[in-house]
């Protein structure tokens, strides 16, 4: 958590967090929700 936190690029690396999909493109092609990585962090 804190490295993503500490850096942007790792942030945009996350794909899933505690149980949630950060990946939307991932989320779009299987129709499921997503959340933003900054969101799933902050739960």
């Amino acid at each position: 958590r804190k490295a993503c936190e500490d850096d942007p690029h790792l942030l945009d690396g996350l794909n899933t967090h505690a149980g949630h999909l950060t990946c939307y493109p991932v989320g779009k092609a299987q129709e499921i929700d997503v959340l933003s990585p900054k969101l799933a962090l902050a739960k």
